[in-house]
């Protein structure tokens, strides 16, 4: 009987050693895995729980801020005043300027009728719904304003055609809308004059409003 002896080839069986210990490549499933070891499992496990302990702070920071009313009142008292419309014409002794266009520190006409220095300029962005009144006046002046803002005292949503203001009668009345930002003025005295009208700054109001409500928060947190 004829024996057939068979010899592999050294560079075969190493090929073939070759492709029996060549690793496969990770799987998409796999890989996520992979990189939470190459982290650290437990740096990992330890970030959640420190995030778990921390967030119930942050919420109770927040309801905390609210119920001292350094948000929720100021915000609040903002809804009900939208002050003097952007490109309002303020009376100064060089002449009548926008509004947008004064800061802190500029001399005006002041609600009295003399000049007075601004102290404080606040800004605020308008929803383009917000009402705004444009009152008309027999001596051709006009103001424009929200209802909330005060003439001499007296709401604008209050004043009536035929009513005198600072000797000037109102001859109209319109609302108009399309807003996009509002300034009111915190002068030397009560306010300040648009053509000639005296005009109140509401900041102050806004001010009291804000600690009213604080106020109020306070109470109702009481047990």
């Amino acid at each position: 009987m004829k024996t057939v002896k068979t010899t592999l080839n050294p560079n075969s069986e190493a090929r073939a050693e070759g492709i029996a210990q060549r690793p496969e490549p990770p799987s998409v499933a796999a890989r996520p895995l992979r990189v939470a070891s190459e982290f650290g499992l437990n740096t990992i496990l330890i970030g959640v729980a420190k995030l778990y302990l921390v967030l119930p702070g942050l919420i109770a920071v927040m309801i905390g801020l609210c119920s001292c009313n350094l948000i929720a009142p100021a915000a609040t008292a903002k809804l009900y005043f939208a002050c003097i419309p952007e490109h309002t014409l303020v009376d100064t002794p060089a002449g009548a300027r926008p509004i947008e266009t004064l800061e802190a520190g500029d001399t005006i006409i002041g609600f009295s009728g003399k000049p007075t220095r601004i102290l404080q300029k606040h800004s605020y962005l308008e929803h383009t719904n917000t009402l705004f009144l444009h009152l008309r006046f027999d001596s051709g002046s006009a103001v424009d304003l929200c209802g909330m803002h005060r003439l001499v005292g007296i709401r604008a949503r209050d004043l009536q055609i035929g009513q005198t203001i600072a000797g000037q009668k109102i001859i109209g009345r319109e609302s108009r809308r399309g807003v996009t930002r509002s300034y009111d003025l915190l002068t030397g005295d009560a306010g300040y004059r648009i053509q000639g009208i005296p005009v109140n700054s509401m900041i102050d109001e806004m001010n009291a409003a804000a600690a009213s409500g604080r106020a109020r928060l306070r109470r109702e947190a009481k047990p």
